[in-house]
Formats: C-alpha cells, sequence, structure tokens
C-alpha cells in the first residue's frame, strides 16, 4: 500500500528549504552594492514577471499532463540554478539571467504544489482539511525565512551581502533529493492530445466563460499582486528611514512571522465571517496601506508597510481553496496556473512603471499612485463578484 501520507511532511519540508532565503531581508542592498539602480531593481522584478507569465499555464499543464513530481522536480533543478548565479553575479545582466532560472523553477512550483497537497488529501477522502494543512505549509515557509533572514541581516553587515546568497545554496539544492521521494498522487489524467487547445480552453473558461470562478480568480490574483508589491517596496522604504542594515533581517522576519499567525488564524475566521467578506476586509486594508504611506515617512509607515504585505498569509490559503472547490482534479493545476498567471501579468505590467515613478518622482508618489489605480481596480472587481455572489462557496 501506498503511504501517500507522507507527501504533507514532504511538501511541508520543501516548503521550508524553498523559504530558507538568507538573503532575502537584503536584496535592495545587495542590488545596489554591485551598481543596480532602483529603477533596475523593478525592472529585475518585471523580468522576473515576465518570465514566470509565460511559463506559468504551461508549467501547471504540465503538472496535470505529465506529473506533479516531474514538474516539481525540473522546478527544484532550476531554482538551484538561479540561486548559484545570485551568487556570483556582480552586475545587473549576470543577476537577471540567475532570475530566469529562478522564474523557471517559481513557476513549476507555483499552482503543482498546492495541487499536490489537494490531490493527496482527495486520495484519502481527507480533502475538507486542505485549508488547514495549506496555512500550517505557509507558516513553515515563513517561520523558516523568518529564522535565516534574520541571520541573514547580521552576516550581510559583519561579514557581507554577498555572503548570505552564498548561505541560502544548499537549502535550495537539497530539495532536489527531498522531491524524488515525493509520491505522484492519483489524479483523473487528462485524455486529450491537443495540449495548446486544451490549455487555452481552460483558460478561456477560467477567465471568462465561468463567471463566479473568474471573479474569484481576478479578485485575489489582483489583490496577491498588490501584496507583492509591498514586499518589493519594503527595502527602498527602510533606506529611506535610515534603517540599520542589521535590522533588515528582522523586519522581514516580523512580517513573515504575522504572515504566518495569519495563515493559522485563516481556518478560524472562516468559522467567524464569510470568505467573501474576509477578501472585502482583506482589500480594503491593503488599499490603505498604499495611501497612508503616500503621506509618511517614519516607523509608523513601516508598520503599516508590515502589516499590509503580511496579509498574504491569509490571501493565498483563502484564494486556494477556493478554487480548488470550484475546479475538478484534472484541471486544477492549470487553474491555480492561470490564477498565478493574471497575478503575475499585472506585476510585469506594473514594475516598470513603478520603477519609474519611484526614481523620476518620490517613492511617496509611487505608493499612492500604485494604490490609488490599485483601489480602483479592486473595487470594480468586487462590485462584478456581487453579481454572482451566491455561486461562490462560503
Amino acid at each position: 500500500m501506498r503511504n501517500i501520507s507522507s507527501n504533507i511532511v514532504k511538501l511541508y519540508l520543501i516548503s521550508a528549504l524553498r523559504g530558507t532565503l538568507v538573503f532575502a531581508g537584503v536584496i535592495f542592498l545587495f542590488l545596489e552594492s554591485i551598481n543596480v539602480t532602483v529603477n533596475q531593481f523593478f525592472l529585475i522584478l518585471g523580468f522576473y514577471s515576465l518570465t514566470t507569465l509565460i511559463l506559468e499555464i504551461p508549467s501547471g499543464y504540465m503538472s496535470d499532463r505529465w506529473g506533479r513530481k516531474n514538474t516539481l522536480l525540473i522546478g527544484s533543478i532550476a531554482a538551484s540554478t538561479g540561486i548559484l548565479i545570485w551568487a556570483a553575479s556582480y552586475g545587473f545582466t549576470q543577476y537577471m539571467v540567475g532570475e530566469f532560472f529562478w522564474a523557471i523553477g517559481f513557476a513549476c512550483f507555483s499552482g503543482t504544489i498546492e495541487a499536490t497537497m489537494y490531490d493527496t488529501l482527495l486520495e484519502q477522502g481527507k480533502e475538507s482539511s486542505y485549508r488547514l494543512i495549506a496555512g500550517r505549509t505557509q507558516s513553515v515557509n515563513a517561520a523558516a525565512q523568518a529564522i535565516v533572514s534574520i541571520i541573514g541581516g547580521f552576516i550581510a553587515a559583519s561579514v557581507s551581502l554577498r555572503a548570505a546568497y552564498w548561505l541560502t545554496v544548499p537549502f535550495v539544492l537539497s530539495t532536489i533529493p527531498l522531491v524524488f521521494t515525493i509520491i505522484e498522487p492519483t489524479r483523473h489524467k487528462l485524455q486529450e492530445t491537443g495540449h495548446i487547445d486544451l490549455m487555452a480552453r481552460v483558460t478561456m473558461d477560467t477567465l471568462f466563460h465561468r463567471a463566479a470562478l473568474s471573479k474569484i480568480v481576478l479578485l485575489s490574483a489582483t489583490t496577491i499582486s498588490m501584496i507583492g508589491i509591498l514586499l518589493w517596496f519594503t527595502q527602498p522604504y527602510q533606506e529611506l528611514i535610515h534603517l540599520p542594515t542589521e535590522y533588515f533581517g528582522i523586519t522581514h522576519a516580523i512580517a513573515l512571522l504575522i504572515a504566518a499567525f495569519f495563515a493559522q488564524m485563516t481556518p478560524k475566521l472562516e468559522r467567524m465571517f464569510d470568505d467573501r467578506l474576509l477578501f472585502l476586509i482583506i482589500v480594503v486594508f491593503i488599499t490603505g496601506t498604499y495611501l497612508i504611506l503616500g503621506f509618511t515617512t517614519s516607523i509608523f509607515g513601516l508598520v503599516i508597510l508590515l502589516m499590509g504585505r503580511s496579509l498574504i498569509g491569509a490571501t493565498t490559503p483563502l484564494s486556494t481553496a477556493l478554487i480548488n472547490r470550484m475546479t475538478s482534479s484534472d484541471i486544477r493545476a492549470t487553474v491555480l496556473s492561470v490564477h498565478s498567471f493574471v497575478s503575475t501579468l499585472i506585476i510585469a505590467l506594473a514594475s516598470p512603471i513603478i520603477g519609474y515613478w519611484s526614481e523620476m518622482l518620490t517613492l511617496h508618489q509611487a505608493f499612492f499612485y500604485t494604490g490609488l489605480f490599485g483601489s480602483g481596480v479592486l473595487v470594480l472587481l468586487f462590485l462584478g463578484m456581487l453579481r454572482v455572489w451566491k455561486q461562490i462557496p462560503s
């Protein structure tokens, strides 16, 4: 008998190792040290987003068609290649090459981790516990990042910024042998051979033909993209308020621990609030965060920023659980990849504009304009969601 339940523990470990990025709290400072400008910093984000954008849906389809394990293995190898190139880079172009491989790794893991977890639970008849397990996975990832980012901040301040990158290498490399031990869960394999046509059909069905699913995908993807941009804003904002280097890792850790707390609290909040209302609360807080940061440069502003980006801990398990319940196993990873595709598209389009605003205007204005435009989009999406309110699982 297959010990399929062991997949859950292995996925916890893979998430933790992928999250063990010692350099995470000092990325901006490292890039500055190799002469990367603020505008180039956001161009890197845009390039990363564009690469994952191109690969997101094909990787999800590959996971549905050729297997979760094979897709995770490709992702592990690509991510390991990316971190090695980053650690050895001395300029913008070299770092961009590493970003390319890291993006491949992210695209392969995106949707596939969640689909593997859900299919594993489904095979055991425990799919109702997905939200709890997904929240724990998010917490494990956040806890791993929090611990090493504190260490990374002090290593960057006392040894070198580059040392934080090299210390990350063994953690990411260790995901490769661990993925080999994953047991492929049973799923309803796609029988069609017109791969491109089928991917296009699932994508169109998700975004346009199934009204309730499209509203959830678009609203949550936009919210997640705005939270993701807050993450990239954090380090430039910390430099703006003259925060010492050793504290960069600590603030990153605090944000991750708050995110882990939100992830753990999500199942309890679901019993208190309708899932749809939880999204509304998150949307209001995120838009408020951007607008507040448009007018303040202080520790108070940093606290608001950290709280805002920490909402990823609640938003991710909430959105993936809803999507899982609204899709079948033969297209689940593809739909989740469509969700990530939309979020990544938003970041890819917004990053060059935000980089321009940050360098040519001020960081405050970049915050304000991003929040103003983003809040308008979110309000329109939420109003559209009201039309299919009863079709969305509560």
